[in-house]
């Protein structure tokens, strides 16, 4: 899709839905903007004893070529390129919220920023959880690096001068891909997520790229599509020039903007 890009050689149509696409290459930041922009993105193992499983599960289809070495001199499971089969994205007509969440975000009073604080935003998604994290210190790096190149961004959920919560991830033109969130007060990582879709949403953008299925990207209104459909939307979107808005802003305003309040109701 991206001419040029170490990834041509990668053939999202013919590789794995639920394993690894390729391994190996680096997270410099070119390397990472091209992965993004061709429908990949990083998920390294948690632990590095996972290599070994990773080896058990998928050894085979990296040996025979199905899952790509970027570093075929030293061909491993340390670090891994996605691309899932379905794909699970978060849209204008997939939001949601639970009963419960309606309620935090009209009661709380909270608001939410873009990038105020990057840096705390990622350390608390990766490294200040530890070893139960996938997002190490040198994934956050490489985040922070994107970061200062204009591609990532954190979004931030305030009670008054108190981080609640946050969400961070990657945008590429009208997508942004959602890497992963945290919450000091319960449901806050949530409407972090929320609030991305609809300040994307706001400025032009298409979708929040969920990756794969989880129970609180279902919770918020993830839903699965086919690689195939998620190429055609990024082939569209990737190179558009979008901007989200870096206002604060109330938080109570998604119950409108994304129809929240219009939902059935239905339990938390």
């Amino acid at each position: 899709m991206n001419e040029g890009s170490i990834w041509d050689s990668v053939d999202w149509r013919n590789s794995p839905g639920v394993g690894p696409v390729a391994v190996g290459a680096d997270l410099n930041p070119d390397t990472l903007i091209s992965a993004y922009m061709n429908g990949l993105y990083p998920y390294p193992p948690i632990q590095e004893e996972l290599d070994d499983l990773f080896e058990d599960r998928f050894g085979e289809s990296l040996r025979d070529g199905t899952i790509r070495s970027m570093s075929p001199g030293n061909p491993d499971f340390s670090l891994t390129w996605w691309s899932r089969d379905p794909r699970a994205v978060i849209s204008r007509h997939s939001a949601k919220a639970g009963q419960t969440l309606r309620r935090v975000i009209r009661q709380k009073g909270w608001t939410t920023t873009v990038d105020r604080c990057f840096d705390s935003v990622v350390k608390k998604c990766g490294p200040e959880r530890g070893a139960e994290s996938w997002l190490s210190n040198r994934m956050a790096e490489a985040f922070l690096e994107l970061h200062r190149r204009g591609y990532a961004h954190s979004i931030e959920v305030w009670e008054n001068e108190n981080l609640v919560g946050g969400s961070m991830g990657v945008q590429v033109g009208g997508i942004f891909s959602w890497e992963s969130a945290f919450f000091v007060q319960s449901h806050a990582g949530k409407v972090a997520v929320l609030d991305t879709l609809a300040r994307m949403l706001a400025a032009g953008g298409e979708l929040l790229d969920a990756q794969m299925m989880s129970p609180t990207a279902a919770s918020v209104g993830a839903e699965e599509i086919g690689k195939g459909a998620y190429y055609d939307v990024l082939e569209l979107q990737r190179t558009r020039a979008v901007r989200m808005s870096d206002a604060q802003l109330p938080a109570a305003r998604l119950i409108e903007e994304l129809a929240l309040g219009h939902q059935a109701s239905e339990p938390q």
